[in-house]
Parts: C-alpha cells; sequence; structure tokens
C-alpha cells in the first residue's frame, strides 16, 4: 500500500468535493468534520486498492486517479480543471505568451493533424510548411490516431532541438520529410492592427495573457490618439488573465471607473477592480465586437465598456462565463483551476450562464436564451442591459453569416463601421444624442 499512501491527499480531495456533489447515498456517521474525512479517505484508497488488485487488466494507477480529479471538478462547475505535469507547462507556456516549437497553428480533419496556417518568422514558415499540409508521422511514428494535444506534445520540446516530421501534401505522391529545429514562437495577443480606412483603426485581439497589455498599448499607440474610430474585435476569444483584461479595460474609462465586481466564500474573493490610470482623456468613437466564442476576460472588457457607455457593442450574445478561477501548483508538477469566485459587470450584472440543469455538451454548445427573458439592468446613461447568459449587443448579425474571413465581407464587421456614428455620440457629452442611443439600443 505503500503506493496508495501517496494519494492520501488526492484522495480527500475527491472525496470531499464528491459529498457536496450528492454523490452518496447516505450520509456518513462521523464524529467530526476530520473523522468523515478520514472515513471518506480510506473509502476511495479502498476502492482504489481493490481496482489495482483485482480488475480484469492491469490499470495505470495514475491515470485513474487524474480522471477521477477531473470527474469531480467537474461535479462543481464547468471551468475548475486539473492539469497533469505536462499539461500544467504547456498551460503555462500558453498563459506566458510564449513557447518552443515548430511554428505552425493545427486542427484535426479527417481525424488527422492539418496544418492552418504557419506563424510567419518560425521554423515552419521558413522550411516551406503550407496551410493543408497534413503531419503524417513525427518521428517516424504516425499521427493516425492521436489527438490533437498529443500532437502539439510531441512538437513542443527544448529550444535547439531537432523534431523529424513526415508531410502529406497534396498533389505529392510521396512523403515530405522535415527535421527542424525548435525555436521560440511568440503566441502573440494581437495578431492584426491596422487603419481599415483613413482615421478608422482596427485591432483584434485573440487572447488575455501575460503580453496582453503590451501589445494593445502598442497597437494603439502606431494608430496614434486622432482616431475617429476604433473597431476593437474581441471575436472567438476565450478570455484569459484576469489582470490582463483590467489592464486592457483600463485603456477606454475613465481613472476610477468600476471594470468589474468579484463575489466568493472566501474574504478574499469579494473584490471591486477599478481602471487603475485611465486613458488620460483620449477618446474616440469605439465599436466593439463579441460573437458566442467570446468569453471570460473578453466579457469582463465588453461589459465594462457598455456599462459605463464608452462604445457600443456588435454582433452575438456572448459565451457567458462569469466564474473566476485560481491556478493552484500542485505536487510533481501537476495543477488546479478552481472557481474562486463570480464576477459581475459595473452594473451588478452576472452574466454566467446556467450550468446546473444541462449537460457539459449543452452547456458549451446550446446557444443563450433570448435577452428578454433575462434580468434588466441600466447603463451610466439609461440603456437596458441583461444579467444572466452573457452580454447582449446593440446591433446582432447571424452566426452562420460571421464566419467570413475578409474583413470587407465580413456583415458584423460591416455593421461595426455603421454604427460607429452612434459610438461618437456616446463621447459628445453636448451632442444631446444620447436618448437615440437609448432608443437604437433595442432595437
Amino acid at each position: 500500500m505503500q503506493r496508495l499512501r501517496s494519494w492520501t491527499t488526492v484522495a480527500t480531495v475527491i472525496v470531499i468535493a464528491s459529498l457536496i456533489g450528492g454523490f452518496w447515498g447516505r450520509p456518513v456517521q462521523a464524529t467530526s468534520q476530520s473523522d468523515e474525512r478520514e472515513h471518506l479517505v480510506n473509502v476511495y484508497s479502498q476502492v482504489l486498492d481493490l481496482a489495482e488488485k483485482y480488475y480484469a487488466d492491469e490499470i495505470d494507477v495514475e491515470k485513474s486517479v487524474h480522471a477521477s480529479l477531473r470527474s469531480m471538478l467537474k461535479t462543481l462547475d464547468p471551468h475548475s480543471n486539473f492539469f497533469d505535469a505536462k499539461q500544467f507547462a504547456q498551460f503555462r507556456e500558453d498563459q506566458r505568451g510564449n513557447f518552443y516549437g515548430l511554428g505552425i497553428i493545427i486542427s484535426m480533419r479527417n481525424a488527422m493533424p492539418t496544418v492552418i496556417t504557419p506563424i510567419p518568422g518560425t521554423p515552419a514558415y521558413r522550411l516551406g510548411i503550407r496551410s493543408g499540409d497534413v503531419i503524417a508521422k513525427i518521428e517516424g511514428n504516425p499521427t493516425e490516431g492521436l489527438d490533437i494535444q498529443a500532437v502539439v506534445e510531441r512538437l513542443r520540446g527544448p529550444k535547439g532541438t531537432v523534431v523529424n516530421i513526415s508531410i502529406d501534401r497534396a498533389g505529392i505522391p510521396k512523403l515530405l520529410d522535415m527535421a527542424i529545429i525548435r525555436d521560440e514562437i511568440p503566441h502573440h495577443s494581437v495578431p492584426f492592427a491596422f487603419f481599415f480606412r483613413p482615421g478608422i483603426g482596427y485591432i483584434k485581439l485573440s487572447t488575455f495573457n501575460e503580453t496582453t497589455n503590451r501589445e494593445v498599448q502598442e497597437s494603439l499607440e502606431r494608430l496614434g490618439t486622432d482616431l475617429q474610430g476604433l473597431i476593437f474585435d474581441l471575436r472567438s476569444n476565450p478570455g484569459g488573465y484576469l489582470q490582463a483584461a483590467i489592464q486592457v479595460a483600463d485603456k477606454f474609462l475613465e481613472k476610477g471607473q468600476k471594470v468589474l465586481i468579484t463575489d466568493g466564500r472566501t474574504p478574499s474573493a469579494k473584490q471591486s477592480y477599478e481602471a487603475p490610470r485611465g486613458s488620460g482623456g483620449v477618446l474616440f468613437p469605439l465599436v466593439v465586437l463579441i460573437n458566442t466564442g467570446s468569453a471570460s476576460a473578453s466579457e469582463i472588457v465588453a461589459g465594462a465598456i457598455q456599462d459605463h457607455d464608452r462604445g457600443l457593442l456588435v454582433g452575438e450574445v456572448s459565451f457567458g462565463k462569469g466564474l473566476v478561477q485560481t491556478v493552484y501548483p500542485l505536487d510533481n508538477g501537476a495543477g488546479v483551476s478552481l472557481t474562486t469566485a463570480k464576477w459581475h459587470t459595473p452594473s451588478g450584472r452576472l452574466i454566467q450562464r446556467d450550468y446546473a440543469n444541462q449537460s457539459y455538451i449543452d452547456y458549451y454548445y446550446a446557444r443563450n436564451k433570448d435577452p428578454e427573458k433575462r434580468k434588466v439592468y441600466k447603463t451610466a446613461s439609461g440603456r437596458e442591459v441583461y444579467g444572466g447568459g452573457g452580454i447582449t449587443f446593440l446591433s446582432r448579425v447571424g452566426q452562420a453569416e460571421a464566419h467570413k474571413v475578409s474583413l470587407e465581407n465580413d456583415p458584423q464587421f460591416a455593421k461595426a463601421l455603421e454604427v460607429l456614428p452612434q459610438a461618437k455620440a456616446l463621447i459628445d457629452r453636448d451632442s444631446g444624442d444620447t436618448d437615440l442611443l437609448v432608443r437604437k439600443q433595442g432595437d
């Protein structure tokens, strides 16, 4: 049982959360909470010991315990998660904004890892890897049957090391063998920032990590302070660091304006976050693009801009993630991302979609309910906004239409250009046009 004793702490977490989730049929008779915990740990250890000794096939104890940890956390909420050592290392790399690898964006097509695009300036780009190339082998081993996580783990590695891959390219009968030296790959938060037309800027923000604040600031500085309008694209941005969200919102708000409020069971979870510096009085018409893939930190920024009437939102109802996770390192390089608070927009909205009464799949893929069925809040100027189930918008553009690559043919972008004059009314304090926006918001 020496191996089982090393899992005592882990087992404690599992059984306590399982008890909270209602997985035990009858209450455990114990004289104190510590006795109850010890009893439950013993039950878990007994089951694990029996499985290790008598299960029909040999089991991987570590894999089994890790799987039970993940399943336990899913009984709490959809966003708490356990990472093994490899997953946690990759998670930290992604948050830092850099990693070592080849420099390609891949997805699974027909069960095979396929290159979406090489990143300019990276080893893969310099060697001529193309969009559509299929990675058939890594170090001589077929990739068929591997999931995308396993492929990524094999492609990443220490800087300066070599990875050998075989590419299946359309029109070429034989596999192309390539030896690629891994290098540092920047994971940019801002892939695009430019003038779409004279005076009208565009910034695409794809994630919130440790480099986001600097990248957004540099993008705004390049566009200059004489903007006639800015379209800030948060579509399909899944979020990231809370601090990065506060720093981004700070660039558009006045010093001291609330960005979000958090509330939780512990005193440290009850916080109010304000814009620490503010935009310094630099104002320009602002339209924020959101869609169902805009979540978490994206919704913090969009919600603060909307509640303070700093700009207008265009697109689709956002995802609806109003939970805050704290990341805790564990022994042996593992980690856990645990929900420790819920967050509210400055007007008091909790935009978290319901997860208690539906399956894990429905939670992630079901559409949010209509805004008129949700609780109504007011922005600074009195416009109606809604709580629960995501951040709502000024003008809807259908999801099917939104998957365009070119901005010129992007209906959400076109709508953003159309409403820029209304966004200007928000910053024209003496124009008297704000009432127009109150009426338009419900259209």
